[in-house]
């Protein structure tokens, strides 16, 4: 039998007919209805159209059991909710530049006066224009006594006036987001959907407010709007009142949108000694403690909330209702707008931070303190654990967890706040964490340290010999022993390099960096060796804007210490070079190999190992840009001294051979090419064994040249014997297998076997992608071919898809200007 609904999309109400009553009929009567807009042209195009289902009682409909359910309430209404949905850098929406706009009303013609309401959004201003940087506007001004009030005319006004200056203006502030808070009278239960003005009981339904700003212009589509109404019901008791379906409309709101209800009986948040000023109420009180503690944590505003109802109900302890109501298919985080904090803690670049240096400075010296009066505890340098805090209810004989040590005399012995961060002193001789994030790092001074529950600390964990570390964290902590040894920490770090373990590196060498920053000088030689270091690290990472910006601090300290012509300079000139080159500026790669060079043919002489290294070098970078016999000519000066000073049978003799091969090859002289690959192959099998990567390495150079020659089957030989033994050396997952993927995906794509090119295509790809960052130029390389081979296939949709993003991976990693974007772009235009 047919089952009739409505369906609520873009404001309009359409009845629609389901053959059966399952989620894909109603879903499929929802994209019939989506493909049109109310003009009939069509509204998604060739896009997919993403979506949620909110049936009439705000339950999301996921399955066919929701549904059926949703058919016992009438009315039966679904509203359609659009779900932005793209790739990994969609997963979350990231709020850096909100318009925030605070309203509300302390006096009323009728109603009692509100003093809180004035705490309120002064409170809520500093936290919103002082402590995170956004534009806020505010209808209430200390210093004009009339704005104690706000009427209906008032409050519309205000709207307008910002609403028309956002849509006139095109939005040339680049707001990424809306934040409305009303503070005022109010109640759930009885005005639930209504903003209460000064004047005579008459109100602004909130509705409409949510309208204005989120369907009447498009300035805030896709973008996260927060509205927040923060009611008190004075003293007066709440009215019992029949609202119908009324309530309802809160949950019909436009998606990426979060209403936030907070209602809290006045007679336990406005008494006050002065009864003209207030407290404010429990709500903006912790809501505004836990933003601004929480600034610089990945915390999402979902789970913020979650703290601060928690904490509002300890408070408030009857009569406290607060409703939080979502169509976010996104978590929702807010940064301070001049500081763009990583989401991940494991990336936040703290060495960049000198308010987290300074605060760990400070720590250091309450470490030693205690070990010199020979006390035990902890110190903590972190931003939250205040809203971690309980009232101590055990006995003098029972072990005392650590959330209820934190306000505590008995146990913290000193707090010194240093802008975000505060530095905590606490003495016990045992510490038990009692299911909490430390969203920092802890000292820990002789102590015993357990926990229970989901416990973690997002930095490091540093600790005397003498403590004993028994807590289990739900995720690995970085913990190395007091006093920190950062010369041993670099050599983990470059360790790790090599394996190559790259964002482990990164770690260590931030770490490393950091200590050294908060014990040393900002200029000293150590701190020089941490950026070379991360430099090098970001280049492997295939981040070569952020490894340039590391070698050019490393190189402004040696040059300040050591001078110009030292050969530590020469080294990080080399490291530029090499980072350009990676990143396809060959001019500027080429400009600063001619300065090592330069130093190294000063300092060490003409026929030292590290110019011919320089030399080898230059070759490299000429042999990209075509110019073969300037190529030739560096390779040859580079062999002739590695002869001389190595032996005709060194490892380095071989590398030479390859240059001159890849010459060769470049040129179209394969034969030749193949002569000296031969001879790099015979030295390297000599020295290093039939297994060696080194071997696997000429194979692939052999392999190469050949598919040049069109000998397909001589190459797939070559690569399969490269592939073997990177496999066997190097283990499936590592990067240079991926690299032989991708050159087998080349070959049989140039024998036009494309279902073998995008067997070991995919192959490649997928290796890159879980091993290189979704946005490394070699899964752009990947996408690329992929994207060819689809061409050829005649799937041009499948290679669209592919060539859009390994554009989008080029500019963004490249630049416009690079030959590869370029490429990219020319064959988007032939499809």
């Amino acid at each position: 039998m047919p089952y009739k609904a409505f369906v609520c999309f873009e404001k309009k109400m359409h009845e629609v007919t389901l053959a059966s009553m399952d989620l894909k009929s109603l879903e499929g009567r929802i994209l019939e209805l989506t493909k049109t807009n109310k003009n009939g042209n069509d509204k998604t195009g060739k896009c997919t159209f993403h979506f949620k289902i909110v049936g009439n009682n705000g339950q999301d409909i996921t399955n066919d059991q929701q549904l059926k359910t949703a058919f016992e309430t009438p009315p039966i209404c679904f509203f359609v909710h659009p779900v932005h949905k793209e790739g990994k850098d969609d997963d979350y929406h990231k709020m850096t530049n909100p318009l925030v706009l605070l309203t509300g009303a302390a006096r009323y013609e009728s109603k009692d006066f509100l003093p809180g309401v004035k705490i309120d959004l002064i409170m809520l201003r500093v936290l919103f224009e002082e402590i995170y940087g956004y534009e806020v506007y505010c209808t209430y001004d200390p210093d004009k006594s009339e704005t104690e009030s706000l009427t209906l005319n008032q409050l519309n006004l205000f709207l307008m006036k910002h609403y028309t200056n956002i849509v006139e203006t095109n939005n040339e502030k680049k707001y990424d987001a809306l934040i409305f808070v009303w503070c005022g009278h109010g109640n759930t239960a009885d005005e639930g959907d209504t903003l209460i003005t000064s004047d005579n009981d008459k109100y602004k339904p909130f509705k409409k407010v949510q309208e204005l700003f989120a369907y009447d212009t498009d300035v805030f589509l896709n973008k996260p709007k927060i509205f927040i109404k923060n009611a008190c019901r004075g003293n007066e008791q709440p009215k019992q009142k029949k609202r119908g379906n009324q309530q309802q409309e809160w949950y019909n709101c436009e998606s990426d949108t979060f209403i936030i209800f907070s209602t809290t009986p006045g007679k336990l948040i406005f008494d006050s000694e002065d009864p003209d000023n207030g407290k404010g109420s429990y709500f903006t009180e912790c809501f505004c403690n836990v933003m601004s503690q929480n600034i610089i944590s990945s915390i999402s505003l979902d789970d913020n909330l979650m703290l601060i109802s928690k904490l509002v109900k300890q408070k408030a302890l009857s009569g406290q209702i607060i409703q939080v109501i979502t169509t976010c298919d996104r978590h929702v985080f807010l940064y301070n707008k001049s500081f763009s904090y990583a989401l991940s803690i494991a990336n936040a670049e703290m060495d960049q931070n000198p308010l987290w240096n300074q605060a760990n400075k400070k720590a250091y010296e309450i470490v030693n303190e205690m070990i010199n009066h020979k006390q035990q505890g902890i110190v903590v340098v972190a931003t939250n654990i205040d809203q971690f805090a309980r009232p101590n209810d055990k006995w003098f004989w029972q072990e005392i967890p650590f959330t209820m040590m934190i306000n505590s005399i008995e146990y913290m012995k000193k707090k010194i706040i240093i802008g975000p961060y505060s530095v905590y002193s606490f003495h016990s001789k045992k510490i038990i964490f009692d299911d909490i994030t430390i969203d920092g790092c802890v000292y820990v001074v002789d102590s015993i340290i357990d926990g229970f529950g989901n416990c973690h600390i997002t930095q490091q964990l540093v600790h005397t010999d003498s403590s004993v570390i028994s807590c289990d964290f739900y995720s690995p902590v970085l913990t190395c022993s007091w006093p920190i040894h950062t010369g041993n920490v670099m050599e983990l770090g470059i360790d790790s390099l090599a394996i190559p373990n790259v964002d482990k590196a990164i770690e260590l060498f931030r770490f490393a960096l950091c200590v050294r920053l908060q014990t040393l000088p900002d200029s000293h030689i150590d701190v020089a060796e941490s950026y070379g270091w991360l430099g090098r690290a970001y280049d492997d990472k295939g981040e070569y804007d952020t490894a340039i910006e590391y070698y050019q601090k490393a190189l402004k300290i040696r040059l300040d210490i050591l001078g110009s012509d030292h050969p530590d300079v020469a080294t990080l000139y080399n490291n530029l070079g090499s980072v350009y080159d990676d990143k396809g500026e060959y001019h500027k790669s080429i400009e600063y190999y001619e300065k090592d060079l330069e130093i190294n043919l000063t300092k060490l002489g003409p026929d030292h190992p590290n110019v011919s290294d320089s030399y080898n070098n230059l070759g490299v970078v000429h042999d990209k840009i075509g110019e073969y016999d300037k190529a030739m000519e560096y390779y040859e000066k580079s062999l002739k001294i590695r002869l001389e000073k190595l032996g005709h049978d060194h490892p380095d003799v071989a590398i030479s051979y390859k240059n001159v091969g890849n010459v060769y090859d470049n040129k179209g002289e394969y034969d030749k090419a193949i002569e000296y690959f031969e001879k790099s192959l015979q030295i390297r099998l000599d020295k290093l064994g039939h297994c060696h990567p080194n071997v696997a390495d000429t194979y692939n150079s052999l392999g190469l040249v050949y598919k040049k020659k069109g000998e397909y089957s001589k190459a797939i030989e070559y690569y399969d014997k490269s592939l073997k033994i990177r496999l066997h050396k190097l283990g499936p997952d590592h990067p240079n297998v991926a690299t032989l993927y991708n050159n087998l995906t080349f070959v049989y794509y140039d024998k036009q076997e494309y279902d073998k090119a995008m067997e070991f295509g995919k192959k490649a790809l997928e290796l890159r992608l879980k091993k290189l960052d979704f946005d490394h130029p070699k899964i752009g390389n990947s996408y690329h071919i992929l994207g060819d081979i689809h061409c050829k296939k005649g799937d041009k949709v499948e290679a669209k898809k592919c060539y859009e993003k390994a554009l989008s991976i080029y500019t963004q990693k490249l630049g416009e200007n690079n030959q590869k974007t370029k490429n990219v772009i020319s064959a988007l235009k032939k499809l």
